[in-house]
């Protein structure tokens, strides 16, 4: 594996994780109805899901989960329920939250809790059909038969999760920040937002074709 090779991947990563998708929306919807811990707790469970999928791609499951049709449809299918689910709920909440989200208390294990964003952004990201794809058709191309696999999917892995905790994280910052100038009214259009445009991913998501 080159370097070149590295840095178009990194490249590749940057530019897909700067798009505002849905873990993206959750992060930042979990920020200003919760906060930012709880913003940067949903960001580790998106994480923990895509080092999940390295260690599957290194397996070959990803790419037997991919190339089974009826497998396929069912993860897509869990992904579309998930994101109207997620949707609905950010909709259903926008501006329950007061001011001053970061000092809010929250319930251990109930929705603003760490472990419920934990879940959230775990589930997201393990639902989410785009990510499969990703690991079975784009990933193999950034990896060098000559070369050890293992060593190349940690590499790969160590890169992708670096840009992605760095992303997340910008996200979780500029959230938090807006938060704290925001006034309730306009924090909650953009919760309403997030959630409308949730559900909208969903449908789109359920209209495509898995080729």
């Amino acid at each position: 594996m080159t370097v070149d090779l590295l840095l178009a991947f990194a490249l590749t990563e940057l530019v897909l994780w700067l798009s505002p998708g849905p873990a993206v929306l959750l992060v930042v919807a979990t920020t200003l109805s919760s906060g930012r811990r709880c913003g940067a707790v949903a960001t580790v469970g998106i994480v923990l899901a895509t080092a999940a999928y390295f260690l599957l791609s290194a397996s070959g499951l990803i790419a037997l989960l991919h190339a089974s049709a009826t497998l396929f449809e069912l993860v897509r299918w869990a992904g579309v329920v998930y994101l109207v689910y997620l949707g609905v709920r950010i909709i259903l909440g926008a501006g329950s939250g007061k001011e001053g989200a970061n000092q809010r208390p929250v319930h251990r294990y109930g929705a603003g809790s760490n472990w419920h964003s934990f879940k959230q952004g775990l589930a997201l990201q393990a639902s989410n059909p785009k990510a499969i794809a990703f690991f079975a058709a784009i990933l193999p191309q950034f990896v060098s038969p000559g070369s050890p696999i293992a060593l190349q999917f940690c590499a790969l892995a160590l890169i992708s999760i670096l840009i992605q905790v760095l992303v997340l994280l910008g996200y979780v910052v500029i959230a938090t920040a807006a938060s704290d100038r925001l006034r309730p009214r306009v924090k909650a259009r953009l919760e309403y937002s997030a959630g409308a445009i949730l559900i909208g991913m969903a449908g789109l998501l359920a209209a495509c074709r898995r080729t």
